[in-house]
């Protein structure tokens, strides 16, 4: 009776696995027929589902022409990257003073951002000697709390 059982389960375990994996090798690519997905991608399962077809999109707005206008916005770029700086500098400070410090260095990127967007991603001179000496007294606040 156990052998019959250990058997039948064994048959039905081979008898799945088989049927299975030749099920999911027959997926093929039918790209004729206008379905909403591109085919079967061998790497698609329940968690990483087939890419849906999308429409060409009609943008003027490429990768090269966004790196284009990054490299066109140096002091946007500068600011940032010096706010980011001051940002690891503030997590060292204790929890009262990096309160402070923090709502500073927010308000100064958001002010940052406000020119960049008046005007289309640039920072003009006098704004941004504003910025400079607002980040120069968040450094020296920086030093003194620490």
């Amino acid at each position: 009776m156990r052998s019959f059982i250990k058997t039948t389960v064994f048959s039905a375990l081979m008898l799945s696995t088989l049927v299975g994996g030749a099920f999911a090798a027959s997926g093929g690519i039918d790209d004729s027929s206008g379905d909403y997905y591109e085919g079967i991608d061998p790497h698609a399962d329940a968690l990483n589902p087939p890419i849906p077809r999308m429409a060409p999109m009609t943008t003027t707005m490429t990768t090269s022409s966004i790196h284009r206008t990054m490299a066109e916005r140096p002091r946007l770029t500068h600011v940032l990257s010096e706010l980011r700086v001051d940002d690891r500098r503030i997590s060292r400070l204790r929890p009262v003073a990096a309160n402070s410090a923090r709502h500073e260095e927010a308000d100064i990127r958001a002010q940052a951002m406000a020119v960049a967007d008046r005007h289309d991603g640039v920072i003009p001179g006098r704004n941004y000697q504003q910025l400079q000496r607002e980040i120069r007294k968040l450094d020296r606040d920086i030093v003194r709390s620490s």
